[in-house]
């Protein structure tokens, strides 16, 4: 308000429409307001005005942010806020898992795997995405013990054909099962590849928050693998989900949905 006049302009006609790129996959709580006040609809305009509060659904700000995540730091506000896709270099966006490769080699695997392949056929595409796969389930990052992601691998994990692989050494116990449904799969724990050659042999992919509820980037590479990612946060947002048909390309679970996948 003190220093853009077009803001003051636009709130006195009552239409104010401004987009705010927030670049921290944690939101706007995180990276970019004090982060000692506890954001509320209810939070004192002496602290922050309601036009530019994220938890209120009043604001007349929208966020552009690489989490779609409601409430926590993150504050989206579905029809309000638009949720982007990560950036190619993220930690685990599209060439996840093969950062120890050369970037040469790691793009030329996604391209050998991938279904979306720039030059292939329309029937060779095909082949590849109907193609049976051995895994049912997949994941690969860290579990840490006694945490909400520890309890819902816990209870996927006795599933028949699903791969769960903790990276976090803190715990052994996904190790087990994890060597049996790979060496199933016809799988290498230990290559390099392990992570696109998994997601390639997946029906579904586990895309679920980051560390400290940041961005879920895992579908990226899922999709990019002719995997269904599997958002797991309820309320969650896909990026532009405003205009892409995420239901016929991905599953969001909540409290109450079926265990069994379909």
């Amino acid at each position: 308000a003190r220093d853009h006049p077009f803001w003051n302009r636009s709130m006195a006609r009552g239409h104010a429409r401004h987009l705010l790129l927030s670049p921290c996959d944690h939101g706007p709580g995180d990276c970019m307001y004090d982060r000692s006040i506890q954001f509320t609809r209810k939070t004192p305009d002496e602290r922050v005005p309601q036009a530019v509060n994220p938890a209120s659904q009043e604001r007349q700000l929208a966020f552009l942010s690489p989490n779609g995540m409601p409430g926590g730091v993150n504050h989206h506000i579905a029809g309000l806020d638009v949720r982007l896709p990560q950036d190619e270099h993220h930690q685990c966006g599209p060439l996840c898992g093969a950062r120890t490769l050369k970037r040469r080699e790691s793009i030329g695997l996604l391209r050998e795997l991938s279904p979306w392949t720039v030059g292939r056929s329309p029937a060779e595409r095909m082949r590849m995405l109907r193609a049976a796969r051995p895994l049912r389930l997949f994941f690969a990052g860290k579990i840490a013990p006694n945490t909400i992601r520890d309890s819902m691998m816990r209870c996927l994990a006795s599933g028949p054909r699903v791969l769960l692989r903790d990276t976090s050494g803190k715990h052994q116990a996904y190790a087990a099962s994890a060597a049996k449904a790979a060496a199933a799969a016809g799988l290498d724990l230990s290559s390099p590849s392990f992570m696109g050659q998994a997601m390639a042999r997946s029906d579904f992919c586990l895309s679920p928050l980051g560390q400290n509820e940041g961005d879920s980037d895992r579908y990226l590479a899922a999709i990019l693998h002719g995997c269904i990612p599997i958002f797991t946060f309820p309320g969650e947002q896909p990026p532009y989900a405003d205009v892409l048909p995420w239901r016929n390309a991905s599953l969001l679970l909540g409290p109450g949905e079926p265990k069994q996948l379909p």
